[in-house]
């Protein structure tokens, strides 16, 4: 397991990368933690990362709540862990990301993860809160619809973005690639609950 302390949009998040069942259930557990803090929305946002021509589609999995991310790299886990999929098939939770339906089924070629098909797109859930339909199904991007919302964000780095996700060990700049997009969608979905 590896920790980071990373700056996003000006905020510090602390993100953790794990390969093994045990530690995805604590990481789990403190994302259900933060979930349950006073003025906390039952939020997660969520991202994938694949490798070409991997057979099981998701190598990695990124959930963040707030200001912790999980990176679970997927492909090289010891023993999947049930943790993961009791927390995406929660309904409690609220699961917000970009390219919703595509992400889904790409954890869905894991057999463990049958039954998780939760996910609500930010541009429809934007579209829903700001009640500006054109939004929904639109191909803005999280710039865009950070606009929309009125918070001014940074495109996300590049000097990552075609990065080996199949490596057993990330460089700072990747695992702030790696966890850009969950972030900067948790900062969006979460301004758009409280508008509610």
């Amino acid at each position: 397991m590896c920790m980071y302390e990373i700056e996003i949009q000006g905020v510090d998040v602390k993100a953790s990368v794990v390969d093994r069942g045990v530690l995805v259930d604590a990481h789990i557990a403190e994302l259900r933690s933060a979930l349950e803090k006073p003025f906390v929305n039952p939020l997660v946002t969520f991202d994938i990362k694949c490798i070409p021509n991997y057979i099981n589609g998701a190598a990695l999995l990124i959930l963040c709540v707030g200001t912790r991310c999980l990176i679970v790299q997927l492909h090289c886990i010891d023993s999947f862990p049930e943790s993961i999929k009791k927390f995406l098939s929660d309904e409690n939770v609220c699961f917000v990301g970009m390219g919703v339906k595509n992400k889904v089924k790409k954890i869905l070629l894991w057999p463990q993860m049958e039954n998780c098909k939760t996910g609500v797109e930010l541009g429809h859930l934007a579209a829903r809160v700001l009640k500006k339909p054109k939004i929904d199904g639109s191909s803005a991007g999280l710039v865009e619809l950070a606009s929309e919302v009125g918070l001014h964000i940074h495109e996300e780095p590049k000097s990552a973005s075609f990065s080996d996700w199949s490596a057993r060990v990330f460089s700072h700049e990747q695992v702030k690639y790696a966890i850009h997009d969950a972030c900067t969608c948790y900062m969006i979905a979460d301004y758009l609950l409280n508008l509610l």
